[in-house]
């Protein structure tokens, strides 16, 4: 994957870190991230955020590569109506593995609709 960021938030779901990198790739279970920048609340930076550059960091994320995808179903046609939302790649099933993951809420459903 091109252009990644990954976000982190805690169980009050305030912003924890953000990874973001030019590259990732998935090997042995795992995401390499390449070439990118790692921020953290940091109480020492003027800003609040410590920023860490990176050539690469290896991110356990759970989501493997084809959770990333509408699995070839256009993200325009994933909508509530009830055939899509139980179908096998329908917006109700992407709000529940979201939910499994532990998402935050508004991710659940703003994700699939902004692809």
């Amino acid at each position: 994957m091109n252009d990644v960021v990954v976000d982190r938030f805690g169980e009050d779901l305030g912003w924890v870190e953000t990874t973001s990198a030019k590259r990732a790739l998935y090997q042995a279970g795992r995401w390499l991230f390449q070439d990118g920048i790692w921020r953290t609340k940091s109480v020492n930076e003027p800003n609040g955020v410590r920023e860490q550059s990176f050539a690469q960091k290896w991110v356990d994320i759970p989501e493997k590569p084809e959770d990333f995808g509408a699995g070839g179903q256009r993200t325009d046609d994933m909508n509530l109506a009830r055939s899509s939302w139980t179908g096998p790649r329908g917006l109700g099933v992407w709000v529940r593995r979201r939910t499994k993951n532990a998402s935050p809420w508004h991710m659940r459903m703003a994700l699939p609709l902004a692809m």
